[in-house]
């Protein structure tokens, strides 16, 4: 049982390498999509079926380097809100004795596993009321609903 536990607490005690990672990444992403994609000219990729590769629109380029770098936003985001929580608990020595020695203080250690059951409990209510409230349809959103429908129809003059 401690095992996971232990592996949980490298994970909080980790975040801050992974948001720095993940902010690396969100710089890189155009950079990374220049140099894997063609966006000029065409070439041959498959001599035998004299299949030619397209260059992509400018479009789908800035529209997959944006949603990307959303998506990196959000994990990072998230990774954030973790890491804050996660501090509330401890002072700045109790976290630097957690990362230097994770078995020197067992109190220390007790307290963590406490602390990371509580977060665990938040995190779990709060993903069961987001999953609540996506399927919750009411009048307001059926009456906002209906109203995009008909500026569309207005609009396509359907």
């Amino acid at each position: 049982m401690r095992d996971w536990r232990i592996q949980q607490l490298k994970y909080y005690l980790n975040l801050p390498k992974e948001i720095a990672l993940l902010e690396l990444k969100i710089k890189s992403v155009s950079a990374y999509f220049y140099a894997t994609h063609s966006i000029v000219g065409n070439g041959v990729y498959d001599d035998a079926l004299q299949k030619y590769q397209r260059a992509l629109s400018v479009e789908y380029c800035v529209t997959d380097i944006i949603g990307t770098e959303k998506a990196y936003e959000i994990e990072k985001n998230k990774l954030i809100r973790r890491l804050k929580l996660f501090n509330e608990g401890f002072t700045d020595d109790e976290i630097k004795r957690l990362s230097v020695d994770l078995y020197a203080d067992l109190e220390l250690l007790e307290k963590a596993f406490d602390w990371l059951d509580e977060l665990e409990y938040y995190h779990e209510a709060q993903n069961e009321e987001r999953k609540e409230d996506k399927n919750i349809v009411d009048d307001e959103m059926k009456a906002k609903v209906n109203n995009l429908e008909s500026e569309l129809f207005k609009l396509f003059g359907v």
